[in-house]
């Protein structure tokens, strides 16, 4: 009976030590659970910080450029029109002026043409009317024909026929086309610069490649607007990825999710 007797309390014994362990096993993966999913969550309060934030400079970035465009192109514009008609009401009464006012009305008529397209490409920046109007595919060509325009660089843009359900993923592709263009002028010092834009299944890709000066990625992440472009593509669920160097060029990767569009 002794020996029973301690057959029974020894197994029970082990019985509640193999309990105690497998509830110290349980309780340790649930505290490490609950420590990986409070990560996870800063990690993402973190990411949607930073969406945020490159959004916010995105569009003090635009506020910035608009206003330097009306201060830099349509002031002096304005200011030269306004001084070549206060020059024809004081030579109007004076005789033989005729050919001098028929200059000074030319002039001030080539100034205020340039300041209504100076203008129009405000009201562009502003609100796309022909992506609105005609579909982001004809406001890309769009995109594609002025920048070639204005521009010693050759643009060429190869776009698939585009089919987006979501204007804000249509605006935002719009918007980085043009700013790419737009900072590719001003900076890339590139003979040519090729866009695509390609639907595919289950995501839309763009790729930006330019044959510039390039920049060194390692130190900055500010070549062509790209903390601008980056707050646009985060806010759609969308990355971006960067291949440049000194002298190399630039080439820009950028890939938006489908399922942001339902």
């Amino acid at each position: 009976m002794e020996n029973i007797a301690s057959v029974i309390i020894i197994g029970t014994a082990f019985t509640l030590l193999i309990i105690g362990l497998a509830a110290f096993i349980i309780f340790s993966a649930q505290r490490k659970k609950d420590k990986l999913l409070i990560e996870m969550q800063e990690l993402e309060l973190q990411k949607q910080k930073e969406i945020s934030e490159n959004t916010l400079i995105s569009q003090e970035n635009e506020r910035q450029r608009i206003s330097m465009e009306l201060h830099d192109e349509l002031g002096p514009m304005f200011a030269a029109t306004r001084m070549n008609i206060s020059r024809i009401q004081n030579m109007s009464h004076k005789p033989d002026s005729q050919e001098d006012l028929r200059k000074i009305a030319e002039d001030a008529e080539e100034s205020l043409g340039a300041a209504m397209a100076q203008f129009s490409n405000l009201t562009r920046m502003l609100y796309p009317v022909i992506l609105n109007r005609f579909g982001i595919n004809e406001a890309l060509l769009d995109i594609e024909a002025k920048a070639n325009a204005g521009s010693d660089i050759e643009f060429t843009f190869n776009i698939d026929d585009l089919n987006i359900k979501r204007e804000v993923v249509s605006t935002s592709i719009y918007r980085v086309c043009q700013e790419l263009c737009t900072n590719a002028s001003k900076h890339s010092r590139a003979n040519s610069v090729s866009i695509e834009v390609h639907q595919e299944p289950h995501q839309i890709l763009l790729n930006y490649k330019d044959d510039g000066i390039g920049y060194d990625t390692t130190k900055v992440f500010e070549g062509l607007g790209l903390n601008s472009i980056l707050g646009r593509i985060n806010a759609i669920g969308g990355n971006l990825s960067v291949e440049s160097a000194p002298n190399q060029g630039v080439d820009i990767k950028i890939a938006i999710p489908y399922e942001h569009q339902h």
